[in-house]
């Protein structure tokens, strides 16, 4: 099993160190249920929730970027 949330942790640590341009302050996971989520916060204080139920990795991954564009 993939241990998604220190994957998510990681992202979100990479993007605020190396990623300026996001304004990415750190990215969690969280799970309610069956569901899982991403939840980004930027450095201004709001939050965005991508959905990352039954992903991979790599999935987690492609969905975070495509929530950042």
């Amino acid at each position: 099993m993939q241990n998604k949330a220190k994957f998510v942790q990681m992202i979100g640590e990479a993007l605020h160190e190396c990623a300026t341009r996001t304004e990415v302050l750190k990215a969690e996971y969280v799970k309610n249920g069956y569901e899982e989520f991403t939840v980004i916060t930027f450095t201004d204080g709001s939050q965005k929730h991508v959905c990352i139920t039954a992903d991979s990795c790599l999935a987690i991954m492609n969905d975070i970027y495509k929530a950042l564009h």
